[in-house]
């Protein structure tokens, strides 16, 4: 009985209890009296019991850009918070982002409160990094993937003034972080080039290679192609999940080098999984062609063009 007691607060301990954001929110009271009328009004929203009119708050303060580098403190808090909002549709904030969706990292949720604060807390920019760098550094013994997962959000969102620190994080971090920040390097609308090199060699880590791979395929730097080659030749007979990412990635890349082997693996079955959806979708995106799985039919297209084909 003292062992099964043991066994479940050593739970609770670890991995259990998740922090709430409102133990990191300051107290209402301290809210400084210096701060502008506008940064403010932003803030005292974020202590509503709504959480439609939370996340309206942390998206004023986002909208306010570096002007709002005082409210960051309020904004990190949030990174911890999983509600969901139900926006009305004829919300300010729900159309905002319905327009603004090609311009935000592919793994914002606009229905989720912490990734509200991730984006708000991109828009305020530089100021912010040293704050974000601190709740991984605050998960490192006990990881939390909510507050991980948004602040890499808010450092993906950022772009290039972020992408010095999610390399480190990559390269130095646990592995759940490295894994947050390849996703996080990967769906950034930067694309930022010198993320390249660090995430090829992050294909030679068995924890966050899949990531990596899939990050490659996102950023649309051709020196990636070579590399993803070399790791679909690697893991062909054993982990079809990777086998896919380097699919999904050369197809993006137009990787004509890749065209002879995805004919081949259209004839190809997993036992675990069914690439060919991924197969045809790459073939596809390299060719322009599609002969759906019909592999016989790719290889005499193939044999015919290969020798002066040209993606238009």
């Amino acid at each position: 009985m003292k062992n099964k007691i043991l066994i479940l607060t050593l739970f609770l301990f670890i991995g259990g209890c998740a922090t709430s954001y409102k133990s990191l929110l300051p107290n209402y009271g301290k809210i400084p009296a210096a701060m502008s009328l506008e940064i403010r009004e932003g803030v005292e929203r974020l202590y509503s019991a709504d959480p439609v009119e939370r996340a309206t708050g942390m998206w004023r303060l986002g909208m306010m850009e570096s002007d709002a580098e005082s409210a960051i403190p309020y904004l990190i808090a949030f990174l911890y918070d999983s509600s969901t909002i139900s926006w009305p549709e004829e919300s300010e904030v729900y159309l905002f982002f319905q327009d603004h969706q090609q311009e935000i990292s592919f793994m914002f949720n606009s229905n989720v409160s912490g990734s509200i604060a991730a984006w708000a807390l991109s828009r305020i920019g530089e100021s912010a990094l040293d704050e974000l760098d601190k709740v991984f550094h605050a998960t490192a013994w006990h990881y939390e993937p909510i507050p991980v997962g948004n602040a890499g959000l808010a450092l993906s969102n950022m772009g290039k003034p972020a992408t010095e620190l999610l390399i480190h994080k990559l390269e130095k971090g646990n592995w759940d972080i490295r894994s947050v920040a390849a996703m996080a390097l990967g769906y950034s609308p930067a694309k930022d080039i010198r993320a390249v090199e660090p995430l090829v060699r992050a294909l030679n880590d068995c924890c966050i290679d899949i990531e990596a791979a899939y990050a490659l395929g996102n950023i649309g730097d051709t020196r990636a192609i070579k590399p993803l080659m070399e790791y679909w030749s690697r893991n062909a007979p054993i982990n079809p999940r990777a086998v896919r990412s380097a699919m999904v990635s050369l197809g993006k890349l137009k990787a004509t080098e890749a065209v002879e082997l995805l004919i081949f693996y259209l004839r190809v079955k997993f036992d675990v999984l069914d690439i060919r959806p991924d197969v045809h979708q790459a073939l596809f995106n390299i060719t322009g062609q599609d002969f759906g799985y019909d592999w016989d039919q790719w290889q005499v297209w193939w044999n015919a063009h290969k020798a002066n084909f040209k993606f238009e």
